[in-house]
């Protein structure tokens, strides 16, 4: 973890999050 010590569990989530819903609008846009 030392790679990414900014990238904590809560930045990581919200990425997540984020990459996930822009991920499904694509998919319903489709």
């Amino acid at each position: 973890m030392h790679g990414a010590p900014r990238l904590t569990f809560p930045c990581a989530s919200e990425y997540l999050w984020h990459a996930r819903e822009k991920a499904y609008q694509d998919h319903r846009r489709k």
